[in-house]
């Protein structure tokens, strides 16, 4: 960690630059976010009972009551099945469905955990 960080004046030139065959790449960029305590990463995406039983079920079983995610009412089901992951589908929380439209339509989002 750098500790905090202003931002208040950073700025980026986003101006795309052409590559030596006159192209110009779409731009992109890695972002992480480390929300300390800010959100809990086992509820916000978890195995899906849908597509991943066994591991949903140890999820369920280790989290304990009220710090998991309830079945497919608190979830909102992804698709997995293009990455190499043991789950073919995941639970993202309720509450982030932007997230969920990112990663199911656009491909812009991706999960990593450390």
């Amino acid at each position: 960690s750098l500790g905090k960080v202003d931002l208040k004046n950073l700025t980026r030139d986003a101006t795309a630059r052409p590559t030596s065959d006159g192209t110009v790449p779409e731009y992109k960029a890695i972002i992480q976010l480390s929300l300390f305590g800010g959100l809990d990463s086992m509820n916000m995406l978890v195995p899906h009972p849908d597509g991943c039983s066994s591991l949903y079920e140890e999820y369920y079983a280790i989290r304990g009551e009220g710090l998991r995610l309830e079945a497919a009412s608190e979830m909102i089901k992804i698709n997995a099945t293009s990455s190499n992951q043991p789950c073919t589908h995941f639970g993202l929380h309720s509450s982030l469905p932007g997230v969920a439209e990112l990663y199911d339509n656009d491909g812009e989002v991706l999960f990593f955990c450390q």
